[in-house]
């Protein structure tokens, strides 16, 4: 991403980041049912990790895995799932 958008692209990215998860603790709080709450906890807890572990080795802060970047990486059925838990969080 970082290669082909410059500075302005990753900030962009990384702020549309924060808005979606942001957006979900807020979507988490002010749901009435506990049980769909700790469901939107679980699909932030999940992305959150993903994007850190990602960021974190992309500037060389923590060791390289196979961990995808949510929406962003090319990885079939992670993408698929990503897919997946975001419509599941609209119903």
């Amino acid at each position: 991403m970082g290669e082909k958008l410059g500075f302005i692209g990753t900030a962009l990215g990384i702020l549309a980041f924060c808005f979606i998860l942001g957006r979900l603790v807020q979507m988490a709080t002010r749901t009435p049912d506990p049980f769909a709450g700790l469901v939107v906890l679980g699909i932030f807890g999940a992305w959150i990790t993903h994007i850190f572990v990602n960021i974190g080795m992309t500037i060389g802060l923590v060791p390289i895995t196979g961990i995808p970047l949510p929406f962003v990486s090319y990885g079939g059925t992670f993408l698929l799932m990503c897919w997946i838990s975001l419509a599941l969080l609209f119903v």
